[in-house]
């Protein structure tokens, strides 16, 4: 797996749906180590909704395929939030 095959959005959508925050709460606060802790903290206790999804044998409906690749905007973009420097990545790639 590679960076580009993160989908940031869908991680973002899952926090706002499991937590009642809002997407601005989580692009303002949420870190990937965070997202690891909370991730964690759910697989040792998983929140009511996966809870019934699995007692209820819900499965989402098979992917349509993958989500685009980030533009360089974007890219940048992320760059600069966690302060790397998009060059050097773009260089060693």
């Amino acid at each position: 797996m590679t960076f580009a095959d993160i989908d940031l959005d869908a991680i973002e959508a899952d926090v706002v749906a499991l937590t009642n925050w809002t997407f601005e709460e989580v692009e303002r606060t949420l870190t990937l180590p965070r997202y690891g802790s909370l991730s964690a903290a759910w697989q040792r206790h998983p929140p009511v909704s996966i809870l019934l999804a699995a007692r209820y044998g819900y499965k989402p409906p098979a992917p349509k395929g993958k989500v685009g690749e980030l533009t360089t905007e974007q890219f940048n973009e992320l760059c600069s939030i966690f302060g790397v420097d998009s060059n050097a990545i773009r260089k060693r790639t």
